[in-house]
């Protein structure tokens, strides 16, 4: 439902001239919304069509049918990229239909060690710092630079034993 009145028909004057004032006004204000309806949908069809994915001659076409009012059927990226294959014969760039960009870089096995590595540290610190263990200690900190060492993590390792002379100096 709507929140407005709805304008009707002034009751004191029915006289022709009244009658078609209330029926130009009522035609200005239809006129407004028609505009301010269009200018939605032409927004929403332009996102929908940025959504779909279609590009080259495909984005191209189907963006003319939509403006043209050729294009008749639902209006969301999954439709519009059905209608680009079985009117122009438009085929993704990619299995996924995303673009290229979108898809993160691979991962190196060094690096992914590392990742790996990390994300072992990090479950370890969280459980640990749950428990309340402080690692603070002299063999605390040379026991994870050396397992930081076997894992691969000279990074970390060297900021262990850095951690642990500072520990020492104090």
């Amino acid at each position: 439902m709507t929140d407005r009145a709805p304008e009707i028909l002034d009751e004191k004057d029915e006289t022709p001239a009244g009658l078609r004032a209330t029926i130009d006004r009522l035609n200005e204000n239809l006129e407004a919304e028609r505009l301010v309806s269009d200018a939605n949908s032409a927004y929403r069809r332009e996102r929908e069509l940025k959504d779909s994915g279609l590009d080259g001659p495909a984005l191209k076409a189907v963006s003319k049918d939509l403006k043209r009012g050729e294009y008749d059927g639902e209006v969301t990226g999954e439709a519009l990229r059905e209608y680009a294959t079985k009117e122009y014969d438009w085929v993704p760039t990619n299995a996924d239909d995303k673009p290229d960009d979108d898809d993160p870089p691979p991962v190196d096995d060094a690096t992914q060690q590392r990742l790996d590595a990390q994300k072992t540290r990090d479950d370890l610190g969280a459980a640990s710092h749950a428990r309340g263990d402080g690692e603070d200690d002299e063999e605390a900190l040379q026991a994870s630079a050396n397992k930081k060492l076997d894992e691969g993590d000279v990074q970390g390792a060297v900021l262990d034993e850095l951690n642990l002379k500072v520990n020492r100096a104090q």
